[in-house]
């Protein structure tokens, strides 16, 4: 998950700067959330466009911070080399161990031998 922390932007919904994340959540979001969870069904040309507006604002400003730090090309590629693949020889088991161990999530006693194709 991408996210803020990754992207060096805050992306808080509600916000006095009325950027462009909280002009999508007051343009788009609360009106989606009217029609899915209050059953408004009269929704005028303005809001719809007003939504739509949004939400190609938010669209590209997220795009835009996505190549400024480098996840994606500038002609919109996602560089996948960024990211680690879930699978055998790709990651440290042990690490993975230690760090369950850390957490709790593995009591301290419990011995780890790493996985062999034979195994």
């Amino acid at each position: 998950h991408i996210g803020p922390k990754y992207l060096n932007v805050e992306m808080k919904f509600i916000d006095a700067n009325k950027g462009p994340i909280n002009q999508w959540y007051e343009d788009l979001y609360l009106l989606r959330n009217a029609i899915v969870h209050k059953g408004l069904i009269n929704v005028t040309g303005d809001q719809a466009y007003k939504a739509y507006d949004s939400y190609v604002k938010a669209r590209n400003y997220i795009s835009d911070k996505l190549v400024e730090n480098n996840y994606l090309n500038p002609g919109g590629k996602v560089d996948l080399t960024l990211f680690k693949k879930n699978t055998r020889g790709s990651i440290d088991p042990e690490k993975v161990f230690a760090k369950l161990k850390e957490l709790g999530i593995v009591e301290e006693d419990i011995d780890f031998k790493v996985p062999t194709d034979k195994s």
